[in-house]
């Protein structure tokens, strides 16, 4: 939001003054000037930080207000350009209000009243940008521990699969054996009515040798 709030100074002095941008030589020291002429030839060259000494010193010592609305609305423009050394913006901003409070009646107004306008959109804006990062800030906290979440619940997934493959192979191995006992036990089964035919038939064949009794 730091481009948008330099844009309002830069967007009000350029409806204000053609010739923002332009530079003019100006010696170091002015002595023989006024303060007013000093702090005007100061501003259309860019010395922002003379300028705004100039005029608050005329501000200071001037009782007659002749052209205070102009030097309040110039003194707020170098404050609000952020390039300059001057630059501050709440400065430019109580200046712009100072201008609309005591000089109702300026022609500084219209201008002075839409910097401040649209100072105060981009501050609102400014605002609402302020909640809303907060907002993308804990959602991505919230997003991180979600994500976090199910990490951890794909491993623990991963480990029951694991867990899964174990038992089954388990499984399998209990199944095999099942088999081969119940094949064991079908070959003993047989094999134990087998033995018993062939008990029946040494039976047989002892009672058959044993002697007759006599009547």
């Amino acid at each position: 939001m730091k481009i948008a709030t330099f844009l309002v100074p830069l967007l009000g002095i350029c409806i204000v003054l053609n010739s923002c941008q332009r530079k003019v030589k100006v010696p170091n020291v002015i002595n023989d000037l006024p303060d007013l002429q000093q702090g005007e030839t100061y501003f259309e060259a860019g010395d922002y930080l003379r300028a705004v000494q100039a005029y608050e010193a005329y501000l200071h010592h001037d009782i007659s207000r002749r052209n205070h609305d102009r030097v309040l609305f110039h003194l707020a423009l170098a404050y609000a350009f952020p390039s300059s050394p001057a630059y501050n913006q709440q400065k430019a901003i109580g200046l712009f209000e100072r201008l609309l409070t005591d000089f109702p009646e300026s022609p500084y107004k219209t201008q002075a009243e839409l910097i401040l306008g649209l100072q105060a959109q981009i501050d609102r804006i400014k605002l609402m940008s302020d909640r809303l990062n907060s907002q993308v800030e804990e959602l991505r906290s919230t997003v991180q521990v979600k994500e976090q979440q199910l990490k951890q619940l794909h491993m623990a997934l991963e480990q029951l699969q694991t867990n899964a493959l174990q038992k089954e192979e388990q499984i399998r191995n209990f199944k095999l054996e099942l088999m081969q006992m119940k094949t064991d036990l079908t070959q003993r089964e047989e094999r134990l009515k087998n033995l018993k035919t062939e008990l029946e038939e040494l039976k047989r064949i002892d009672l058959e040798r044993r002697p007759s009794q006599p009547e």
